[in-house]
C-alpha cells in the first residue's frame, strides 16, 4: 500500500492486516473458538480481579497519548514524528522480549504461587535471564543509534537518534517493570496493580510541565526519571507479595547493568569514526557481538551461560 501511493492508509491496512493474520493463525494452533453464550457465573469470577487491570490499562494508554499530545500542541508536527519514530526502534525490542517473558511466565509461575520461597526464586531467575539481553541490546542501541538510523531510514531523522539514546535508558527498565507488576497479578492482587499505575501515572505531571518549559529533550530526561521512581513502586509492593526486595533485586541485575555499560561505551566512542555511517555500524555491530561474548566468557556470567545452553540445545534438536 505505500509503495502503491496509499500514504498513511498503509499504516491502517498494516494494523488491520496484522490483526486478522493473527486470529486467523490463532484458529489454525488451536481449534477454540469463542460461542455466543454469556456465563454470569464467570463474569463474576473474573470482574472483581479484571476491572482493576481494565482500569491501569486504560490509564497507561492515556498516559501515553499524553506524551504525544503534548509534543504535537507545543513543538511542531516534525518534532512529534521525530520522538514517535524513537519511540517505536526504542519498544521494538524491550517490549517484544518482555511480552513474550511475561505471556509465557504468568501462567506457569500461577501454579507454583502457594510456594512463596519457590515462587521467589523462579521469579529471581526469570529477571536475571529476561534483563540481561535486554539491557545489553537496548545500551548498544543508545550507543549505535545514530549510524543505525541514518542508514535504514536517513539523515532526515537525525533528531530521532538523539532522543532514542535518552529513551533506551528508560525503556531498559521496561521488563522490570512488567514482571514486577506480574508478580503482584500472579499473587491475585489486582488492586496493587491499580494503585500502583494510579500513582505512576500522576507522576506524568512532572515531565510534561518539564516538556512545555525546557523543550523536547528535557521532557523525555525528565520521563526517564519517572521511569526510575515507577520501577521503584512496582518492586517495593513486590517485596510484600513475594518477599523480593529493590535491594535484592538491584543486587541481580546490577552484573547485567554492568557489562551493558562496558560494551556500550566502546560502541558509542566507535560513533566518531569519520567513515561512513554503513561502515561506522558495521564495525560497531561487529565489535558488539565480539565484545559480549569475550566478556560473558571472561566474567562467566550465569545468565549468558544458561541462555547460551538453551540455543546450543535448540541447535542440536534441529540438526
Amino acid at each position: 500500500m505505500a509503495y502503491y501511493g496509499y500514504g498513511v492508509w498503509a499504516l491502517v491496512g498494516q494494523i488491520m492486516s496484522n490483526a486478522i493474520m493473527s486470529t486467523i493463525l490463532f484458529w489454525i494452533v488451536n481449534r477454540w473458538v469463542p460461542r455466543l453464550q454469556f456465563s454470569r457465573q464467570s463474569f463474576k469470577e473474573m470482574w472483581s480481579f479484571g476491572w482493576k487491570l481494565l482500569v491501569s490499562g486504560i490509564l497507561n494508554t492515556v498516559s501515553t497519548q499524553i506524551h504525544n499530545l503534548v509534543i504535537g500542541k507545543c513543538f511542531t508536527p516534525a518534532t512529534l514524528g521525530q520522538y514517535t519514530r524513537a519511540q517505536q526502534f526504542g519498544s521494538m525490542i524491550s517490549s517484544n522480549i518482555t511480552t513474550i517473558v511475561q505471556k509465557v511466565t504468568f501462567p506457569v509461575l500461577s501454579e507454583i504461587q502457594s510456594d512463596p520461597e519457590r515462587l521467589k526464586m523462579a521469579y529471581k531467575r526469570v529477571i536475571k535471564i529476561t534483563v540481561f539481553p535486554t539491557f545489553i541490546v537496548m545500551m548498544c542501541l543508545a550507543a549505535c543509534a545514530k549510524p543505525l538510523l541514518i542508514v535504514l531510514i536517513g539523515e532526515k531523522w537525525l533528531q530521532a537518534a538523539y532522543l532514542l539514546q535518552i529513551l533506551c535508558f528508560s525503556m531498559m527498565l521496561y521488563p522490570l517493570h512488567l514482571l514486577n507488576l506480574n508478580a503482584i497479578q500472579v499473587m491475585g492482587r489486582s488492586d496493587l496493580t491499580l494503585r500502583i499505575n494510579i500513582i505512576k501515572n500522576l507522576l506524568i505531571v512532572f515531565p510534561v510541565i518539564t516538556g512545555i518549559c525546557y523543550g523536547i529533550y528535557w521532557m523525555i530526561v525528565a520521563d526517564v526519571i519517572r521511569g526510575y521512581i515507577g520501577y521503584y513502586l512496582n518492586a517495593y509492593y513486590t517485596k510484600y507479595v513475594i518477599n523480593y526486595s529493590v535491594k535484592e533485586q538491584i543486587k541481580d541485575i546490577w552484573p547485567s547493568f554492568r557489562i551493558s555499560i562496558s560494551i556500550a561505551l566502546p560502541l558509542y566512542l566507535l560513533s566518531f569514526l569519520p567513515l561512513p555511517q554503513i561502515m561506522v555500524l558495521s564495525i560497531q555491530v561487529i565489535m558488539g557481538i565480539l565484545l559480549t561474548i569475550c566478556l560473558c566468557e571472561l566474567l562467566k556470567m550465569e545468565e549468558y551461560s544458561y541462555i547460551k545452553g538453551l540455543l546450543l540445545e535448540i541447535k542440536k534438536k534441529y540438526h
